[in-house]
């Protein structure tokens, strides 16, 4: 079952040939609409002015499924409609949260800790500041103030909205490789229930099935991400892995991390 499509700006990544003969080339174009739900749960693509502001006019109509495959939210790329539209007190914490990343990716662990610290009084449920303060104390070792953070974000329902998917995927293979599997648990099966559909969703759930010896229940989660992508060969390997531990196979020790 498709999510439900909140009402907003999104873009359609075109690639076009510009020019003819030998001076053609492809250009990668990003087309934004404003997407506004419908009676009888089609969507309505509009156009939107130079500042990103509907224009009110419909140029066309779409159902939710196919809206899925072809469009993005505009926090997947460099948008200057999504800044326009923001709160200015959310836009200066993005920026705070910009260089705290900058910072976390030299290792600069104090400096990061103080700009994603300054991106939360701005924006306290700003969960790329939440994410990072978190992360931010695990690469120093601090553990308990990683699991106070965490549990924090977990709490935050802006952290289950799909456009900020690979930060909750990203959350809970942290919270799996910090033995906080009771938190994965929820935060993934709150993943899925947002968007059913991501078999990568179910492959990290069950890892912390397999983590917590409980195969069984693994490799049931396995199978779901199987039958939703028959190609997504990793869920297919790590059902063999799971199987050759359960049957005491040499080679697949437990202690083993399984296929990537």
């Amino acid at each position: 079952m498709a999510s439900e499509v909140k009402e907003g700006i999104y873009f359609e990544r075109k690639t076009m040939t510009q020019g003819t003969g030998h001076t053609a080339k492809d250009a990668v174009n990003d087309i934004h609409y404003y997407v506004k739900p419908q009676e009888g749960g089609s969507l309505g693509l509009g156009i939107v002015d130079f500042q990103g502001k509907p224009t009110g006019v419909t140029v066309d109509t779409i159902e939710t499924e196919d809206f899925h495959k072809r469009f993005k939210p505009c926090s997947d790329h460099e948008c200057a409609f999504r800044l326009r539209d923001m709160d200015p007190k959310k836009l200066k914490a993005e920026a705070k949260v910009k260089q705290a990343n900058m910072h976390l990716e030299k290792k600069e662990y104090l400096s990061a800790e103080f700009e994603f610290g300054n991106a939360i009084k701005l924006d306290e449920e700003n969960v790329k500041a939440n994410y990072g303060l978190g992360k931010t104390y695990l690469e120093q070792g601090k553990t308990e103030q990683a699991k106070e953070v965490f549990e924090k974000l977990s709490n935050i329902e802006a952290l289950f909205e799909k456009e900020n998917k690979h930060v909750f995927n990203e959350f809970g293979i942290d919270l799996r490789k910090n033995g906080l599997y009771d938190q994965a648990i929820h935060n993934y099966e709150k993943a899925i229930n947002i968007d059913s559909e991501d078999p990568a969703l179910y492959y990290n759930l069950a890892r912390v099935y397999k983590e917590t010896r409980n195969y069984d229940k693994a490799l049931e989660i396995l199978g779901t991400s199987v039958l939703l992508d028959p190609d997504f060969k990793e869920g297919a390997e790590y059902m063999d892995y799971i199987n050759r531990l359960k049957s005491g196979a040499a080679g697949a020790e437990e202690d083993q991390e399984g296929p990537q």
